[in-house]
């Protein structure tokens, strides 16, 4: 389909459809931080993997006894532990680099995983208003994740993503594609005044409150996802497929 990039777009096509609009030499990694990783013990701030990878933690899980915690889009301050696993997003190459340097290890989550982080972490796309007061700012100057709580992994400009888009300054017509707590997610499609919301899942205002209903959910979330998801498309790209099914 040709979307024009100054209207919303069909609400029936799918997150994982957006996401590969969006990506531009971009892949979501799952990766366990080594018993003798310098990252062990370090806060994200002091990591430094922005600065050094230009990477960016999307989510942690934290294994504890039986279950694993899900932290989606943690505090700089957060303090990373042996045996966590990180969701970065960044360029396939830097990603690798990082692997080797920082002893990290690629992890497939369980099934059980997967569906817990489907009902943690989403996904939006929103187009830049034209009165917004991001606009001539970066991503990176509005300080996106310190205010919003959410990443923005992916911009498109004329129809085209932008591969480096942090410093890039945001005009009118410009389109994010956001990640983060679905709660978060719908406070921020509330802010008409600086975004008009292109996309997200029809059934959203049902998937922050049926963590409640967790048992259930996840019964309903296996059939959507299958055991295999990830072994043919990325982490949140499978967290997208299981929230927005076609």
């Amino acid at each position: 389909k040709n979307h024009n990039n100054n209207t919303p777009v069909n609400d029936s096509r799918s997150l994982l459809e957006v996401w590969q609009d969006f990506r531009c030499e971009r892949e979501i990694k799952s990766l366990r931080i080594s018993q003798h990783s310098a990252l062990a013990n370090v806060s994200i701030r002091d990591a430094k993997l922005g600065t050094l990878y230009q990477c960016r933690i999307l989510g942690i899980g934290r294994p504890s006894h039986n279950e694993t915690e899900q932290i989606v889009a943690p505090p700089p301050d957060f303090i990373l532990r042996s045996g966590d696993i990180l969701i970065l997003v960044g360029n396939p190459n830097k990603i690798a680099q990082a692997i080797g340097e920082q002893n990290l290890t690629e992890h497939i989550p369980s099934a059980r995983d997967q569906k817990r982080w489907a009902w943690e972490m989403g996904a939006i796309s929103l187009l830049v208003h034209p009165n917004s007061k991001l606009i001539g700012q970066s991503i990176k100057e509005k300080q996106f994740r310190t205010v919003h709580g959410l990443d923005v992994v992916g911009l498109r400009r004329s129809h085209q993503s932008q591969s480096e888009f942090e410093d890039v300054k945001l005009e009118s017509g410009d389109s994010l594609f956001v990640v983060g707590p679905w709660k978060k997610l719908s406070q921020l499609k509330q802010q008409n005044h600086d975004f008009i919301l292109l996309e997200m899942p029809k059934d959203i205002d049902e998937v922050v409150p049926a963590h409640n209903r967790l048992p259930v959910s996840l019964m309903i979330l296996a059939a959507m996802i299958g055991i295999s998801l990830f072994d043919v498309m990325p982490l949140v790209a499978a967290v997208l497929k299981a929230a927005c099914p076609p």
